[in-house]
């Protein structure tokens, strides 16, 4: 899958996230290339800062060159950007659930891989944000955690 899209994409093929998914599903078929796998190779692709895309429109995955305008943050900038994200209320306690990518386009510059590494980092601390439904399920939304909701909380 990875091949294919850097093949592809070599060869002149600009798609956003979902265009690349429905690339691959065509390509591979259904069976073949789950949602879950091109979530783990369009991560490594960031990761490796070899394709990205932009955190604040849906744009096609470009080199990094393309968006100059985007930051990749150490684990700890990346923190410091949530952390000043809940901090100017731009994401506040007992607000509705919001998706990882809801999360980055919140912020607006920062890489999705960087924010993703970061917020599983902070829940897996119990750091401010958790998966954790205000009604107590686990979820696949994010939520700011009510207990520790100013950055000076242990």
């Amino acid at each position: 899958m990875r091949e294919f899209v850097l093949s592809s994409h070599e060869a002149g093929v600009r798609e956003n996230w979902t265009g690349w998914l429905n690339r691959i599903v065509e390509h591979f078929g259904e069976e073949d290339a789950p949602r879950p796998v091109w979530n783990r190779v369009s991560n490594d692709l960031q990761r490796e800062w070899l394709l990205i895309s932009h955190p604040a429109h849906d744009g096609p995955m470009m080199p990094p060159a393309s968006y100059p305008e985007v930051r990749r943050l150490s684990l700890p900038d990346a923190i410091a950007e949530v952390e000043r994200l809940i901090d100017s209320g731009g994401w506040a306690v007992g607000e509705k659930g919001l998706r990882l990518w809801q999360v980055v386009e919140r912020i607006g510059d920062v890489l999705y891989i960087s924010i993703y590494e970061a917020l599983h980092d902070m829940n897996g601390r119990n750091h401010r944000v958790t998966t954790v439904s205000p009604g107590g399920n686990p979820s696949q939304f994010w939520y700011v955690r009510p207990e520790l909701s100013t950055s000076g909380a242990a």
